[in-house]
Formats: structure tokens, sequence, C-alpha cells
């Protein structure tokens, strides 16, 4: 594929293995959006991460506050498995597709090594009084 200008990469929050039919709006707006980069002719790469983790993300940060409180909401019943991915591997993933013409017309699903349940990533949220910074994921294997 010859590019028609070099470097452009895309970012989605579609997440790993997720498709058009998901029931979520939110899912399916990142879906479509999808489409419409794949669509507009020009060189793409796109690039789904898990949920991201770092010095100031929104999921780890705003999760510790709730905690630390009696009553932590859980969604569903907890025992499904995510994998936090560290936003300096995501970026390490951005340059690599930005640098690697190889990767334009490709999407890329990019999860962390660590595959927690959602529970056991609220238990190890909790244990953690501040996200390390610059550091793999301090999780325990489920």
């Amino acid at each position: 594929m010859q590019p028609k200008r070099r470097g452009e990469t895309a970012h989605s929050d579609v997440g790993p293995g997720d498709k058009a039919e998901r029931t979520s709006r939110y899912h399916q707006s990142k879906f479509r959006a999808e489409e419409c980069v794949r669509a507009s002719g020009l060189t793409w790469t796109i690039i789904r991460p898990s949920i991201i983790f770092g010095p100031e993300d929104a999921f780890v940060n705003s999760w510790r506050n709730y905690t630390n409180s009696p009553v932590v909401p859980v969604i569903g019943d907890g025992t499904y498995r995510l994998q936090p991915v560290s936003v300096n591997d995501v970026a390490r993933c951005f340059v690599m597709a930005l640098e690697m013409p190889e990767t334009f017309g490709k999407i890329f699903e990019v999860c962390g090594p660590d595959r927690l349940t959602y529970n056991d990533l609220l238990d190890t949220i909790g244990r953690v009084p501040q996200a390390p910074r610059n550091e793999s994921f301090p999780a325990r294997s489920a």
C-alpha cells in the first residue's frame, strides 16, 4: 500500500475484539468512527488499547477514590477479565505505527501482560496507595 500521507495513525477506544454488533452506543460510535477512517482514502493504522493506566489516567485514579469508600460499584459480576496496558506501551505503539509502513492499513489491539478479573483489578487499585510512575501495573495473577 502506498501512503497518501506518511505517518497518519488513528486511536480508537473501541477496545480489543469489539465488533459493530456491540450493544453499547458508545462502542457502536467508536466502530463507526473506525469505518470512516478506513473509508477516508488516507493511509491509516488503528490502535485499540485496553484500559490504559499511567500517572494521570482517568480509570485507575477515578476508581482509587471508590475503593476507599465503604461501597465500591462493580459492573456486572466482576468476573470478566481485563488486560490493562501502560500508557508508555501505548505511546510506544503509536510511535512504531508512525515509523513502520507495514502497519498501514492494519488494526492493532494493545493489551498489557496481566489478565485480571474486574474484581481483582479493583482490589489491586485499592491496595496501591499511588499508582507507580513508568512501571508495570502491580497486578497479581488471577
